[in-house]
């Protein structure tokens, strides 16, 4: 229950972040929490899953850093949102505490289908803010030197 949550505030994120390398950061973080939610349900479905995210994310992270120019961070006190919103659910939620451990087979992956929709809705998320993010007004992505 609490990679959930933790899963939930980093996609909570992408709302308050405008920087490629900001939001690459939440989407690992969303991405690794979501991996480790899936890896309880079954070691296997979790390492793979990790790793085909990982490639995913660095191939997403290249085109952003490569297609906009260097920025430095900055601090917005508005990106903390999500995190007090999850640890007061985290605090409030009694279930946590008796969350039952889950066993390990593969069919009961497809049975949860909140966890499979999570996953669509954060590489949809993650979709379109590389679109906001990316200006495509300054060309190719690579040209002749």
């Amino acid at each position: 229950m609490i990679f959930f949550y933790l899963t939930i505030t980093s996609v909570l994120h992408f709302i308050f972040l405008s920087n490629p390398f900001s939001l690459g950061i939440s989407f690992f973080l969303a991405l690794i929490c979501l991996s480790a939610l899936m890896g309880s349900i079954s070691t296997f479905i979790g390492l793979i899953l990790f790793l085909v995210y990982v490639g995913g994310t660095m191939v997403l992270v290249m085109y952003c850093f490569m297609l906009t120019p260097l920025q430095l961070m900055s601090f917005c006190p508005c990106t903390l949102v999500p995190f007090f919103w999850a640890g007061f659910f985290l605090y409030s939620d009694k279930k946590m505490i008796s969350w039952p451990i889950l066993s390990s087979s593969i069919s009961e992956l497809y049975f949860h289908s909140d966890m499979i929709f999570m996953v669509g809705v954060v590489l949809f998320l993650v979709m379109l803010a590389v679109v906001e993010v990316v200006d495509y007004s300054k060309g190719a992505l690579r040209w002749d030197v």
